[in-house]
């Protein structure tokens, strides 16, 4: 299984220059200077996981970063794994070791107000 986030790049065998073209296509970041790919915003997940999955045989899910502490949730472990469209959600979510601290709630707010930059504010 391959693993992919949001915004952390990674890199890929040499996939010859259709699978490439598809890639693009589907607005994979490329950086050429260091030879890694990026899932943005822009991204087409969907395409993206497809053709990995096609052309490097083998299965690749996307995993999303706890907003607490910017860890992997660990998606394709995930009691809500088969209901979650990690393409269409945020790229964050919450980790079941942040999930299981007692002040999950409160850590989530602090962690939303300092990505806003809104620490001044008490929640």
């Amino acid at each position: 299984m391959i693993r992919l986030q949001r915004n952390i790049p990674f890199k890929l065998p040499r996939l010859g220059s259709d699978t490439f073209s598809k890639l693009m296509r589907a607005k994979l970041k490329y950086d050429k200077k260091n030879s890694t790919f990026e899932i943005t915003d822009d991204t087409e997940i969907t395409s993206i996981i497809s053709i990995l999955s096609n052309v490097l045989n083998k299965e690749v899910v996307l995993e999303l970063e706890c907003i607490i502490c910017s860890k992997s949730t660990n998606c394709a472990e995930c009691e809500y794994a088969d209901v979650c469209d990690r393409s269409k959600v945020s790229s964050y979510c919450i980790c079941r070791e942040c999930i299981d601290n007692g002040d999950a709630y409160e850590n989530y707010k602090k962690s939303i107000f300092k990505r806003l930059k809104l620490n001044d504010i008490e929640g």
